[in-house]
């Protein structure tokens, strides 16, 4: 049985962040992760001279993920998009650009006036939907938020819980009375960045996948593919960690897998937390990358890419238009797009066959950007368990692991369902654990 000051349980991005920050500090870590790739869902692949994201497209580039990369010697790897292309939601099966081809004037102004509606205290879980509709007016929630929630999220922003998905927003409101007014007297107090923060979204020139596998490198023989735990039980003033090469003792436990496998991990050790994970929704998403020829179109796709309004029985959640965004992702003369389906509001459309992927791209390709064939299908990749949705009795979940960490010295829980999804997210809050 090997001893060591600290394990990680999971090498995703979150615990590849933490061991990364704790090794630089001289702890003594070993990361554990099941499959033999770093990363988790963050994957880049390539197949038949396309580069394909197997999970985020890409990330707005935080300080925290431009020092990371500086540590990792990659910043010459980043790939910026270009910030002035534009974002589309379909529309009755138009493309309209956000936000002046989706909203009215009368919208636009209604979410002009949001400095002047009273601040209330909000309903409990007030809904990420009802907060917007409050603040900024009924078409702000149904036309923008409600796609960016379906796309980004894959999510429902009538159960999304404002508090939890949108904390900055709500306390701004509870501090200032305003989003938009306390939003421009942040800015006007923030200090100016000693260098300028690059424009656009972030990638690296070969994919995002370049980030995990830099930061395994960097940490060497402490990253442990192929390595699954079971369970971890309190030993005295350690914790015991079973797993499938051998056991191991540790002063201290980050459990940085999702949050199902999570709950097992914990089951014994921390039943509360267990239940409080389990209880978080995460539904099935399929990732479909597909191909056409330019001339499919009857005018070449230009901007970031589409939302669609949520509407019953549809099954795409929306599309990055990722040769679009960065060169050398597709061969010449293809159109290269990233379609995701699936989701809380029509989770069994993840699990369309390929045909079924192929025949729902095609619909949504031909009625949005007039693509005048089938697409070919270059990889359809489905989770069965995608992102954490942050819902009613989120804010109670998170609370039961506070609780588990307070009672269990040395155990300690990290993951996108804890304080963001967003790959900056994820990456600011296991740099502040690992401190």
């Amino acid at each position: 049985m090997s001893e060591t000051d600290t394990i990680v349980v999971g090498g995703g991005l979150s615990g590849l962040v933490y061991a990364h920050a704790a090794a630089r500090s001289g702890t003594d870590v070993v990361v554990l992760e099941t499959s033999a790739a770093p990363g988790g869902v963050m994957r880049t692949v390539e197949k038949d001279g396309y580069l394909l994201e197997l999970g985020p497209n890409t990330v707005r580039p935080t300080l925290a993920l431009l020092l990371l990369a500086a540590e990792l010697g990659i910043v010459e790897e980043m790939r910026f998009s270009d910030p002035k292309l534009p974002r589309f939601v379909e529309v009755d099966g138009k493309l309209r650009k956000i936000p002046f081809g989706v909203l009215s004037p009368a919208a636009m102004l209604r979410a002009a006036a949001e400095p002047f509606v009273r601040r209330r205290a909000p309903a409990e879980d007030e809904s990420a939907f009802d907060f917007v509709s409050r603040r900024f007016g009924p078409a702000i929630a149904s036309k923008l938020l409600e796609p960016f929630v379906s796309g980004i999220y894959a999510g429902d922003a009538r159960k999304l819980t404002a508090a939890d998905a949108f904390g900055k927003l709500v306390e701004l409101e509870r501090e200032r009375g305003s989003v938009i007014g306390g939003f421009l007297k942040s800015r006007k107090k923030a200090p100016k960045p000693a260098v300028p923060r690059p424009k656009g979204l972030m990638s690296f020139s070969r994919g995002l996948g370049t980030l995990p596998r830099a930061l395994s490198s960097a940490l060497g023989g402490r990253f442990r593919g192929n390595v699954s735990v079971d369970r971890i039980e309190r030993s005295g003033d350690r914790w015991r960690v079973f797993a499938s090469d051998e056991d191991r003792t540790a002063r201290r436990v980050i459990v940085a897998s999702p949050a199902g496998t999570a709950a097992r991990i914990v089951a014994s050790a921390a039943p509360a937390a267990s239940q409080a994970l389990l209880e978080i929704p995460s539904p099935a998403v399929c990732v479909a990358h597909c191909a056409w020829p330019a001339d499919a179109f009857p005018r070449p796709p230009r901007g970031f890419g589409h939302l669609l309004l949520p509407r019953r029985g549809e099954p795409v959640l929306g599309a990055v238009w990722s040769s679009v965004l960065f060169p050398g992702r597709a061969p010449d003369g293809k159109v290269f797009l990233t379609f995701f389906l699936g989701g809380r509001r029509n989770p069994a459309a993840a699990d369309l066959d390929d045909v079924g992927v192929i025949a729902a791209v095609a619909a949504d390709a031909q009625r949005a950007l007039g693509a005048s064939c089938p697409p070919d299908l270059v990889r359809a990749t489905r989770y069965g368990s995608a992102i954490p949705q942050y819902e009613a009795g989120h804010g109670a979940r998170m609370r039961a692991l506070a609780e588990a960490e307070a009672a269990q010295p040395g155990l300690h829980f990290l993951g996108n369902y804890r304080g963001g999804i967003s790959v900056g997210d994820v990456v600011e809050n296991a740099i502040i654990a690992a401190r």
